[in-house]
């Protein structure tokens, strides 16, 4: 074998270990990430139709 060989797959048996311990670290997270997104393109449309309605009333809140 090459060198050139032997460095690509060092290179790649180190790229697939590092996914699969990224992989560890976030797989706790996973879930919830995908509720997350699931809920925010679920209920997207009925925020813009509040931030419509409450556009046109004239209220004092402090982030405006």
């Amino acid at each position: 074998m090459k060198k050139e060989h032997i460095f690509l797959i060092f290179i790649l048996l180190l790229a697939s270990l590092s996914f699969y311990y990224l992989y560890q670290v976030l797989s706790p997270f996973l879930a919830p990430i995908l509720w997350a997104i699931l809920l925010a393109i679920t209920f997207y449309p009925l925020f813009l139709k509040f931030q419509h309605l409450l556009k046109k009333k004239r209220l004092f809140l402090p982030w405006q």
